[in-house]
């Protein structure tokens, strides 16, 4: 008699943390689907040097989770290598909800050569990291294109 009510209890509890957990994976987002659509990534400005162009991205956060170990690559042509942006204002490694850093990206004046002056060319970005949520890590990548007007290059 003791065993079947032991035995009663065992399953009355494991019937409890499966209906709990598929309470927290339908009702909580759990575990947690990042939808990269809420963060943004913009131009803010480009900038002619001897060299090249030195190109300020900016990063906004407007999402409910921190944006952890983020990289930013920047490709200002198709068939070029990505170039890995670095962050200049701004903590990069976290970013959290409602935050923005600003990254520099340098790209030589070679990779230019061809083009006409003013002509209006499409930039490719992918911003990558993860999301952390208790011990979750969510991995995500958020890419696309950026039109440029391409400066007169003397």
């Amino acid at each position: 008699m003791r065993n079947k009510q032991r035995l009663f209890w065992q399953m009355g509890i494991a019937l409890i943390l499966v209906i709990l957990g598929l309470g927290l994976y339908v009702g909580f987002n759990f575990p947690p689907k990042f939808d990269d659509k809420v963060v943004s990534v913009s131009l803010m400005k480009q900038e002619l040097t001897p060299d090249g162009i030195n190109y300020t991205l900016k990063v906004e956060n407007n999402s409910s989770y921190t944006l952890k170990d983020n990289t930013l690559y920047f490709t200002a042509r198709r068939y070029m290598m990505p170039v890995k942006a670095k962050a200049t204002q701004g903590n990069n490694t976290n970013i959290k909800p409602g935050g923005t850093v600003t990254f520099m990206v340098y790209v030589p004046k070679k990779q230019f050569q061809d083009l006409q002056s003013s002509q209006t060319i499409t930039s490719v970005v992918m911003l990558k990291g993860y999301v952390s949520w208790w011990f979750w890590k969510v991995p995500f990548n958020k890419g696309g294109g950026i039109d440029i007007n391409h400066p007169t290059l003397a």
